[in-house]
This record gives C-alpha cells, structure tokens and sequence, in this order.
C-alpha cells in the first residue's frame, strides 16, 4: 500500500508540475507567434540589423525572449544565408 501512495503522490506531483508549466510556454509561444505575424521580415531586419547600442539591445532581448526569430545552434545555414567575401 505504501508503494502505490508513493507512487500517486510522484504522479500529482508530476502533473501539477507539468501544469505549472504548461502556461508560460502557451503564452510565450503564443506572444511569439503574434509578433511573429504582425511584424513584417523588414521592419524586424531593419531593427535587428544595426551596428549601434539600439539595435544590440533589441538583438538580445528578442533573442534572449524567443521573439526574434533568430538562428540557433541546431539551425542549418543555407548557401544563400551566408556572407560571401570576394576574393577570399
């Protein structure tokens, strides 16, 4: 009897655990995506494309956020994506 209390206490404990974050990741998915659809490619570029403090700050925050759309780790790079040197 012990055994089966103990083992429906880890299973509350795992759901409750699931439930509590299974709303941050709705919502941060789901700001995301609005973002994603409302802000065009350009206008993101055009922010996210500088070299000054402005563009950094947004950069990161939006990286750090999800909402940037930016490249990860596990990305692939297509040919196209890369930067080309001539001569080089």
């Amino acid at each position: 009897m012990q055994i089966l209390n103990s083992i429906g206490q880890a299973l509350f404990m795992s759901f409750n655990m699931f439930w509590e974050i299974l709303w941050p990741l709705i919502l941060g998915f789901s700001l995301s995506a609005i973002v994603q659809a409302v802000v065009s490619h350009n206008a993101m570029a055009k922010t996210l494309g500088g070299n000054g403090s402005r563009s950094l700050t947004f950069a990161t925050l939006s990286r750090s956020t999800g909402i940037g759309g930016g490249r990860t780790a596990g990305d692939s790079v297509r040919q196209s994506d890369t930067v080309r040197h001539p001569g080089i």
